[in-house]
C-alpha cells in the first residue's frame, strides 16, 4: 500500500533532480548534487543539498512541449468544465501528441493547456470568489495508468495553466481516483 500511495503523487523534486543531473552540462552545481550521500542529505532537520533551491538560482532548462487540449476540444466538440474537477484523459493527452506527430523524450518539459486562465479571465469578481473556494480545477486526470505513464516518461518537469497539474477533485474523491483506471 505504501509503494501504491508513492507512485500516485510523484515526488517532483526527485524527478526533475534525477532528469536535471542526467540532462545537465558538467558544472559544479551538478558535480556537487551528484556527490551527495546520504549523510549529507540527512545531517540535519533541513537540508538544500538535494533540495530545489539550488535548480531555482540557475533554471531547469530542457525542451518544451505543449499538449494543448484547449484546441482538441474545441476540434473534438468536447466541453470542459474548468472550474469542477474535469479530467483530461490519458488516452487524449496521447491522442494530441500523436496529432501533432510529437515524440516525448525523456527530460522533456511537459506544458498541458487546459484553458483555465483563459475561462478564469471571463468570469467576474464574485464568480473567482466562488471558484477559490471550491479549489476544484480541471487537469489530467487520476489513474494508475497515468501515474504510471507519467514515472516513465521521466518528464523534466510538467506544467499547466490550471492551479494544479492534475485534476483537483473535491477531498473525499481523491483517493478512489488515485486508484481508478481510465
Amino acid at each position: 500500500m505504501g509503494q501504491l500511495a508513492a507512485l500516485c503523487i510523484p515526488a517532483a523534486e526527485e524527478i526533475l533532480q534525477r532528469v536535471g543531473l542526467r540532462t545537465s552540462p558538467a558544472s559544479s552545481l551538478a558535480d556537487s548534487l551528484r556527490s551527495a550521500t546520504q549523510e549529507d542529505i540527512h545531517s540535519a532537520a533541513q537540508t538544500a543539498v538535494n533540495g530545489l533551491q539550488p535548480w531555482t538560482k540557475r533554471g531547469l532548462m530542457g525542451r518544451g512541449v505543449l499538449i494543448d487540449f484547449v484546441s482538441y476540444a474545441e476540434r473534438n466538440g468536447i466541453q470542459a468544465s474548468h472550474f469542477e474537477g474535469f479530467a483530461i484523459t490519458l488516452d487524449q493527452v496521447l491522442a494530441i501528441a500523436a496529432e501533432q506527430k510529437l515524440e516525448l523524450h525523456t527530460g522533456d518539459i511537459l506544458f498541458l493547456r487546459t484553458g483555465f486562465v483563459t475561462a478564469y479571465k471571463t468570469i467576474g469578481d464574485d464568480q473567482r470568489h466562488d471558484v477559490a473556494s471550491r479549489k476544484e480545477w480541471c487537469g489530467l486526470g487520476q489513474s494508475r495508468e497515468t501515474t504510471e505513464w507519467l514515472w516513465k516518461r521521466q518528464f523534466a518537469a510538467v506544467a499547466s495553466d490550471s492551479p494544479g497539474f492534475k485534476v483537483k477533485r473535491k477531498s473525499n474523491d481523491l483517493r478512489s481516483a488515485c486508484f481508478e483506471s481510465e
